[in-house]
């Protein structure tokens, strides 16, 4: 892909407002990229789906990378049935390359491993679960110019459980 946006919303300093910044619509950025995607179905209703994106964002007036920008991002995920009907558990892992932030310093590449699992009560009622970040890695994520950090540490191992209701059945 290639693209280009100009006129960005961008804030600057403005002490005749309340928080002290003003939008404004100006700036080009010009972005190109390759991304790739495969899915493969397996027996039993398993299934296996990759991608992987490789990509540049260039801010046209500094001729700089973007910030928050990964180069590269990966992505693979493996579903498959449980035991009953329509129950089901995937593993996807995911990964973003280094990305540099507002002050012009690196946060690392991280990578983390998470789970799903979806298990059916009825048609309309199923028990959901999950574990984000199963190994608990630390990284950091560049933040935006209204906050006092350069960049902000990301959850580590978090678990959620929960009731889904469908509202209608095919």
């Amino acid at each position: 892909y290639w693209y280009k946006a100009d006129r960005l919303i961008t804030t600057t300093l403005d002490d005749s407002t309340a928080l002290g910044v003003s939008f404004i619509n100006q700036g080009q950025v010009r972005a190109k990229g390759l991304e790739l995607e495969a899915q493969l179905r397996l027996p039993r209703e398993s299934r296996v789906l990759a991608s992987y994106a490789v990509q540049s964002a260039v801010d046209q007036q500094t001729e700089l990378e973007l910030p928050n920008s990964p180069r590269h991002v990966a992505k693979a995920r493996f579903s498959m049935p449980l035991l009953t009907p329509h129950s089901s558990v995937a593993v996807e892992a995911q990964y973003v390359s280094s990305r540099t932030t507002l002050a012009g310093t690196t946060a690392s590449g991280a990578g983390t491993l998470n789970i799903h699992v979806v298990q059916p009560l009825s048609s309309s009622w199923a028990i959901v679960g999950g574990v984000r970040n199963i190994f608990d890695n630390e990284y950091l994520d560049p933040v935006s110019g209204q906050h006092r950090q350069d960049a902000i540490a990301q959850n580590g191992r978090t678990a959620r459980i929960g009731l889904r209701w469908k509202l209608w059945t095919p």
